[in-house]
């Protein structure tokens, strides 16, 4: 869409396009991805080595990882659970439950619950953090916490690119 091309030259004007297909290791986190459009443009434009982290609400992971599932078959799929319970059937195959094992990964999608964030916090060096006015839509201290855990995630060497806006007055 018109939207999602103006975010990705934003991305490619501020030169971050550019240092990501440099690096050795390519990982993005977007927090609140909906269906995954900016995770498929990127992994798309990226090498292949590229990890695109979807951290969302449950029910909007479940749309995301199976949409992006058929339009990224080259990629590896996996959703991270840490120590939740899953219903008896579940691919374990498709389950990752190690942070450490989210930080390993190179060329997969990766479904993160927002409640499950913050155990990845530790184990991840990113070169992008991305949100597009999901950030907008939480209270200010849910926001706030998702800032400093993208901060400890991003250190000095990645980039927050953040679009939000006062929704105060929006229904």
């Amino acid at each position: 869409t018109y939207v999602k091309q103006e975010r990705i030259a934003v991305l490619y004007t501020m030169g971050v396009l550019q240092r990501m297909e440099k690096a050795s290791r390519h990982g993005e986190l977007e927090i609140g991805g909906g269906a995954g459009e900016m995770g498929y443009a990127l992994a798309k434009g990226l090498p292949p080595s590229f990890t695109w982290i979807n951290c969302d609400l449950p029910r909007s992971l479940a749309f995301a990882a199976t949409r992006l599932s058929v339009l990224l078959p080259e990629k590896q799929h996996v959703v991270y659970v840490g120590d939740c319970r899953v219903p008896e059937g579940i691919d374990e195959s498709l389950i990752l439950r190690a942070p450490s094992a989210v930080a390993a990964l190179e060329g997969a999608v990766v479904s993160v619950p927002h409640f499950l964030l913050d155990e990845l916090k530790p184990h991840l060096a990113l070169d992008l953090a991305f949100n597009a006015w999901s950030l907008a839509e939480m209270s200010p201290d849910i926001a706030k916490a998702y800032a400093l855990s993208v901060k400890e995630m991003i250190d000095h060497s990645g980039v927050l690119v953040e679009q939000n806006g006062d929704l105060t007055n929006v229904g």
